[in-house]
């Protein structure tokens, strides 16, 4: 026996259309199901960025360090966001391009500077240690004992005919 349906006697019951994106409302399960079914506009979901070539992330990056390297609030994540990248895939980038960690590499260079202002210049520890980004010198003596294996005043005493150099 056949079933015939009139369809006079359906009404319309069309979907209630989601005019804007809202996580709240959706989350888990329910969101997975309402992506997958289509309920939401493709285009209104939102989409990852392009995917960026770990070279120049690690250039952004190193760019930034040289600029703000004095500055001791200098932490990972305002580093990521100038570079336009996540913590993450910062790490990553500099992992897969200078074999070290991001903030292994603004130490190094903290190091670096910290080097040539005791080699070039008399100024006291503490203001060198300013000067290269540290909070206040013993955090500048520690990193620098166990970056070097030696203490930045010894350093300088070792290097002292060279201060004379440049002062004169």
């Amino acid at each position: 026996m056949a079933v015939i349906l009139n369809p006079a006697s359906f009404r319309a019951c069309p979907q209630p259309a989601i005019r804007s994106f809202s996580p709240d409302r959706y989350s888990g399960r329910q969101w997975k199901r309402r992506t997958v079914r289509g309920g939401f506009r493709r285009d209104r979901l939102p989409i990852a960025g392009r995917a960026v070539a770990p070279d120049v992330v690690v250039g952004r990056a190193e760019a930034f360090i040289d600029e703000h390297l004095a500055d001791p609030n200098l932490d990972l994540q305002r580093l990521a966001e100038a570079s336009g990248v996540s913590v993450s895939t910062l790490g990553r980038s500099f992992r897969s391009v200078r074999d070290t960690t991001p903030w292994q590499h603004v130490l190094t260079s903290r190091i670096e500077r910290a080097t040539d202002l005791l080699v070039s210049t008399d100024r006291p520890l503490a203001a060198i240690a300013l000067d290269a980004g540290f909070y206040d010198q013993p955090h500048f003596t520690r990193t620098f004992r166990e970056m070097t294996g030696t203490t930045p005043g010894t350093f300088r005493k070792a290097h002292a005919d060279r201060v004379e150099e440049v002062v004169s």
